[in-house]
């Protein structure tokens, strides 16, 4: 390369929000590793097209006039390289897309999102771990977790001949399996044109692009579309696995073809065609199933769609009056539809619920002794009485005497500790001259 020559350009006068001095700071630091970048306001002016190596135009908003494509299909003749980031926001506003359908790409205008959360709360910001469609092995043929990488705030891509997919949505995201990433080549020389095309802006932002492994794609992409030989194997149309889609069961559910079941096991539904055991819908035949489409019902189903049947249910008033001209015709009244009560034909007999009183254990006895609270409670002279009674004899005169002490409050807790009766008489007769001496000097 001579001195003049540049070999990365960022284009900062088409309307782009982001530019390395603002917003791809990080992915301009990255590239600047390996390759010179700079940036240009007006890369149609001075020459710059024929001076630099690959052009990026980044989120253009500004359309291009018709001399400004012809400049560009004239420096992809001349082997010159363009990096298109573009997402659903900015297809409105550019016309990019006229000159990336010429080279088999189209970016559409709608949105990629993640179905199943991981890691990230906007689903916008998708998370794809299976996009790589060209598979790198190890050296004992193993193919290599390439890890996953954020695609944020993208759409999809149409990617045709002569061009081919490189990355895809995946299975997680939907769409599902669609191409997000798309790279030509001119095939008539191996130093021709080469256009990368990616459906987002927000991808190589500063904001996304040290998450996941963003960096990683950011080396594999320029790195490819810069390289002096492409390899020898890359994927192509072929290698985008189909999408399937999926069927709103709940929908169709509603609209079930009414079917009618006749004597002699014969099931007849919607249909022109016949068969043995059953009639099918379309112009296939059945034996013992149902025939569907063009084909023979012989165990497999072929169009799912025609057992459905999306006229029944609609609604008409195209014969209300002719029922009303009936009705005055025949002489019946004209009564609104009254409601009849549904009569269910029970299998069993009516039953009701056995309803039974709950049963309780009982209470445990309490954990205390058993004490004669009216004994215990019971006032002096009563106290005095029952002492009384229950010893009359003479024999009991010991025991009398400690009880009648007991009942005076007199016993062995207000009194020195002794242990012969006339103590006790002596002490209560000092507590009866003690009483009467107190009253004496009142």
């Amino acid at each position: 390369m001579g001195s003049n020559q540049l070999e990365i350009i960022f284009s900062c006068g088409q309307g782009e929000k982001n530019t390395p001095d603002s917003g791809y700071r990080l992915l301009a630091k990255r590239l600047r590793q390996t390759w010179a970048v700079e940036s240009s306001k007006n890369i149609f002016a001075n020459d710059l097209l024929s001076r630099c190596r690959l052009v990026v135009f980044a989120g253009s908003q500004k359309k291009f006039t018709a001399k400004e494509f012809a400049d560009l299909r004239q420096y992809l003749k001349l082997g010159g390289y363009l990096v298109v980031l573009l997402g659903s926001d900015e297809t409105v506003e550019s016309n990019l897309n006229h000159l990336l359908e010429e080279y088999g790409m189209t970016v559409n205008s709608d949105s990629v999102i993640r179905s199943t959360f991981k890691k990230y709360f906007i689903p916008k910001e998708a998370l794809i771990t299976d996009g790589y469609l060209q598979r790198t092995t190890t050296s004992n043929n193993t193919v290599q977790n390439q890890g996953g990488f954020l695609f944020p705030y993208g759409s999809t891509m149409k990617v045709k001949s002569p061009a081919i997919p490189l990355l895809i949505t995946g299975s997680a995201c939907h769409p599902m399996q669609k191409p997000i990433c798309g790279f030509y080549a001119d095939p008539q020389s191996p130093k021709g044109g080469r256009i990368l095309t990616i459906s987002s802006v927000q991808i190589f932002h500063d904001g996304f692009i040290e998450k996941e492994e963003n960096l990683t794609l950011v080396d594999r992409l320029f790195g490819l579309i810069l390289a002096e030989k492409l390899p020898r194997v890359l994927p192509d149309e072929s290698d985008v696995p189909e999408s399937e889609p999926i069927v709103d069961i709940a929908e169709i559910a509603s609209r079930v073809t009414p079917v009618l079941e006749r004597f002699g096991g014969v099931v007849y539904g919607s249909g022109n065609s016949s068969g043995n055991g059953s009639v099918g819908s379309g112009n296939g035949s059945g034996n013992g199933l149902v025939g569907l489409g063009n084909g023979s019902g012989n165990g497999s189903v072929g169009n799912l769609k025609r057992v459905y049947e999306t006229d029944c249910d609609a609604p008409s008033m195209a014969k209300i009056a002719e029922v009303l001209q009936a009705f005055r015709e025949v002489g019946a009244e004209n009564e609104p539809l009254s409601l009849v009560a549904p009569k269910f034909d029970g299998v069993y007999p009516s039953m009701q619920p056995a309803v039974y009183p709950p049963t309780f254990d009982d209470l445990p006895r309490p954990q205390l002794e058993m004490f004669d609270f009216n004994k215990e409670f019971v006032a002096g002279r009563e106290k005095l009485n029952h002492v009384v009674l229950d010893h009359r004899n003479a024999d009991d005169l010991t025991v009398y005497i400690n009880k009648i002490t007991t009942a005076l409050s007199l016993g062995p807790q207000s009194i020195p500790p002794v242990r012969t009766e006339k103590e006790l008489l002596e002490h209560v007769a000092m507590h009866l001259l003690n009483f009467k001496s107190s009253g004496w000097t009142q």
